[in-house]
């Protein structure tokens, strides 16, 4: 900071001045050139023209004095350059790098309560170094010889370092401003979530939980809000920060969310509970149809082990039978794998549908071999007749006659237990009628019987 113009700078124009008289001095006019001729009685001689130059030593030496003069004047104004030297800081930008340094460093702090300690003590040291600007030299400074008008100076320090200030309140008010809409956004899409309707159990258990976990993340919620959102407040107000209007509209949204967010929770609690009463009948009458529709396989399975037909056509149609059971008991165990999954998510009582299911499956898997057996033979049976004997694989035959005959045993053992024999019985009891043939296709003399052979044979 220098004080203008400068001691050099006056002395020159000073200096100057002095010059310049010197240089009109010889253009003076003299008497002798005036129009009206001097009076006889005067015996004072006429005046010469001036020969003085710059480089007379009187010219010289007034330049000294005048010199002298102004720097002796000088002293006291050039004094007022020590009371600026407190505030040299806000001059070579300083001061304003330690304040973007703790604006850089107030998101790494332990606490928001931390950071704004921190911020508080450099606000608090620029307001009050801006009042000692204002304070420290008067605006207007009188001298014998100068004056000193010191407002443009002091001004602008004290400027800077209100700048400086208000830089801090903005980007704690931003701070503020972008941590309030994130409380409200995480505020709005939670209500939404409570008062989405669910369409099945599985959501309205998703549901219960996210309730669950909605009110734990209330009080942290609340938790920001008094401990940081809060805290910056008080530092804006302390600090005598003006909000803006947009910025006093997020503060009463964002006080009035913890209220409005408990209507929400009274709306989802309501919403809970009349879906699950409606999910509860749905799987009521789920089960009603299925213990219907375990009857009914029952009553099938039933019919299935009365049949004793071998017959070709009544085995094939006692298999599909067997077919369309084992596919509707598949869809019955899918239905009371979903029923149980219900009534769990639901907390309703748990109904044990598998064991009648698994019972009804128990009881018809013997039959399905056993009638597939019948099946696989009367095929077999049929192409071993039909087929010449050259193109007859004897060794193949008698594997798979002896593997009917073990299946068609161990399936009247299983039935036996469970008081349905007849099928195994009139399996087995038909089964000499072609052992004959079976015989025939596993003796020795295949060969032989393959050459041409009279009609008796």
């Amino acid at each position: 900071m220098t004080v203008e113009p400068t001691l050099e700078e006056l002395q020159g124009h000073a200096c100057a001045c002095i010059d310049q008289v010197v240089s009109a001095s010889q253009r003076f006019p003299r008497v002798d050139q005036s129009l009206v001729p001097p009076p006889p009685e005067c015996s004072t001689k006429t005046l010469g023209p001036c020969t003085m130059v710059l480089s007379d030593e009187i010219v010289v030496d007034a330049k000294s004095r005048v010199r002298a003069a102004i720097a002796t004047h000088m002293a006291a104004p050039l004094r007022l350059l020590k009371e600026f030297e407190p505030f040299v800081g806000l001059m070579d930008g300083s001061e304003e790098a330690k304040v973007q340094k703790v604006l850089e460093e107030r998101g790494q702090m332990d606490s928001t309560q931390a950071g704004i300690t921190a911020l508080e003590e450099v606000a608090l040291r620029l307001k009050r170094l801006a009042l000692e600007i204002r304070e420290a030299v008067p605006d207007l400074n009188n001298y014998p010889m100068f004056s000193v008008k010191c407002l443009e100076a002091t001004e602008s320090l004290a400027k800077k370092a209100d700048a400086l200030h208000t830089l801090i309140m903005e980007e704690v008010a931003s701070d503020n401003r972008t941590h309030m809409a994130a409380i409200g956004k995480e505020y709005q899409e939670m209500v939404n979530q409570l008062v989405t309707e669910p369409s099945d159990s599985a959501e309205l258990k998703s549901l219960q939980e996210y309730t669950r976990k909605a009110l734990e993340r209330l009080g942290g919620l609340l938790g920001e809000y008094t401990n940081q959102v809060y805290t910056r407040t008080n530092f804006l107000l302390d600090q005598g920060f003006r909000v803006s209007r947009d910025d006093l509209q997020l503060f009463h949204t964002t006080y009035n969310w913890p209220h409005n967010v408990k209507t929400y929770l009274a709306r989802s609690a309501e919403l809970q509970r009349s879906r699950k009463q409606d999910l509860e009948m749905v799987v009521e009458g789920q089960q009603e149809q299925l213990l219907r529709e375990t009857a009914a396989l029952g009553k099938k399975i039933d019919k299935i082990a009365e049949a004793g037909s071998l017959v070709p056509g009544d085995v094939h149609n006692c298999v599909r039978r067997i077919v369309a059971v084992q596919e509707a008991l598949d869809r019955a165990e899918a239905e009371a794998d979903s029923i149980l999954e219900q009534e769990t998510l639901l907390g309703m009582p748990l109904t044990d549908n598998l064991t009648p299911l698994s019972d009804l499956r128990d009881s018809l898997d013997p039959m399905a071999r056993l009638w597939t057996t019948a099946k696989d033979y009367l095929d077999s049976h049929h192409t071993w007749l039909e087929s010449p004997l050259r193109n007859i694989d004897s060794e193949a035959a008698e594997r798979q006659a002896d593997d009917l005959m073990r299946t068609a045993q161990r399936s009247e053992k299983e039935l036996a237990k469970r008081r349905t024999r007849i099928i195994g019985q009139v399996q087995v009891s038909d089964s000499p009628a072609y052992c004959g043939a079976q015989y025939v296709l596993i003796d020795s003399g295949f060969r032989f019987l393959a050459r041409p052979h009279t009609p008796a044979l």
